[in-house]
């Protein structure tokens, strides 16, 4: 869970931020289109997608049932093989936002000039992209993938009202086996070690950011 919600959305995001980034039409409408599932509940995303997953009503059942597809059609909540990649979808969807918008800001401090002497030296797109993009994006980097890593760990709500876990054990993660294990099985203990992990690895991937903005303010 943590290595597909953290790598999908900040790439994508990355992407989505390139591309608004340069001569696009529309681009304050792409920008609220692609940040506005970062705005809503947990609860209302769980709802939308618990929907769109419907066995019998959903929106994606009845447009693979229209094109012909129907052996794909499927309990994609409801099943071990469907359940947990079903729920990154809608994770996915939530977070590319948020690192998008980062990004975006990013970019726009990078001064033009820089790829203007590039394009002169005869430096490709994919060149400046990486000697030029991604060296000016290292600031971003660190607050993006602390945020997502600490989001993806902590992650109960979505999990919780899309499929409270299940089927079975299928979609359990961190959080939500915290959960269960404090107030349902009553392992209090167990349940609290969960929580300090989580604790730890929020501080432990926070470290590099905070580091290397205690070395700017220190220049």
């Amino acid at each position: 869970w943590a290595v597909v919600t953290v790598v999908v959305p900040v790439v994508v995001g990355l992407a989505l931020a390139v591309v608004l980034n340069g001569k696009v039409r529309g681009k304050p409408v792409l920008r609220l289109i692609f940040y506005t599932p970062a705005v809503l509940p947990l609860v209302s995303v769980a709802s939308i997608w618990g929907w769109l997953y419907n066995p019998q009503y959903g929106a994606i059942n009845a447009f693979l049932r229209s094109i012909g597809l129907d052996s794909l059609a499927q309990p994609w909540l409801g099943q071990n093989s469907t359940a947990l990649g079903a729920t990154m979808v809608a994770a996915i969807w939530l977070r590319v936002g948020f690192p998008m918008l980062l990004y975006l800001a990013a970019l726009q401090s990078i001064s033009p000039d820089l790829y203007e002497a590039a394009t002169v030296d005869g430096a490709s797109r994919w060149q400046q992209f990486w000697h030029i993009t991604m060296p000016g994006l290292k600031p971003a980097h660190y607050v993006v993938i602390a945020l997502s890593v600490i989001d993806s760990f902590k992650v109960f709500d979505l999990i919780y009202a899309m499929t409270y876990g299940g089927p079975g054990t299928a979609t359990q993660v961190m959080g939500t086996w915290m959960y269960f294990n404090v107030f349902q099985y009553n392992q209090a203990g167990y349940g609290t070690a969960i929580a300090v992990v989580i604790t730890v690895v929020a501080v432990a991937v926070s470290i590099p950011y905070v580091r290397s903005q205690t070395k700017e303010h220190a220049a």
